[in-house]
């Protein structure tokens, strides 16, 4: 139920600030648009139970190692507080287990659209808290014309670090869980490393 409330707030909290007139923001920020290029580190989790009955006839269902990937951001400052943002994660891979044949069962990732605020603690570190929505997708085994999709929520924090000075570079740290509404997918937890260039 929890669930339902949050996507509704964040759709409208979407609309309210898709519906601003960019002309409305701070005029003082000269570089609105920027991209995030890094590393995440993902663990995913499953419902074993929910994961059997959906894919009867193995001994085990399970989740294979965490998720080290690539990880790519797109945003835009709508001022010097709110950022709306896209984004790819990779969170990972089921795997099924029969006798003694272990096989890939699923590749998860999402991509991901969220409201992002800020909060500028000194000249070189601001804070922010991010909300949107998780649109994931569950390819099956090797097949790339086999898969379903969803969507859950996606919500995380982080601090970004001002190396140089400028407004150009900037190094991320950022912790982000997706709550998927999936039975046998529960959430996935993401901690990256990206720098982030303004332009």
């Amino acid at each position: 139920m929890y669930k339902s409330w949050v996507k509704t707030a964040v759709g409208v909290l979407f609309m309210v600030l898709l519906s601003q007139p960019v002309a409305q923001a701070n005029s003082s920020l000269s570089k609105r648009f920027y991209v995030g290029v890094g590393i995440s580190n993902t663990t995913l989790n499953i419902n074993e139970a929910n994961a059997m009955a959906k894919f009867p006839g193995n001994d085990e269902i399970f989740v294979g190692e965490d998720a080290v990937s690539l990880e790519l951001l797109l945003g835009f400052k709508l001022d010097e507080y709110l950022s709306i943002e896209m984004g790819f994660v990779d969170l990972g891979t089921v795997t099924a287990r029969n006798g003694v044949l272990t096989n890939k069962l699923l590749d998860v990732s999402s991509v991901f659209l969220d409201t992002s605020l800020e909060a500028k603690m000194s000249e070189r570190v601001s804070l922010f808290g991010k909300i949107g929505v998780s649109l994931w997708n569950a390819t099956y085994g090797s097949s790339y014309d086999s898969y379903e999709d969803g969507t859950g929520v996606v919500y995380g924090v982080g601090v970004d670090l001002n190396l140089y000075g400028g407004d150009e570079r900037k190094l991320r740290f950022e912790w982000k869980r997706h709550d998927f509404d999936e039975l046998f997918l529960e959430k996935a937890d993401s901690v990256s490393m990206m720098l982030m260039i303004n332009f």
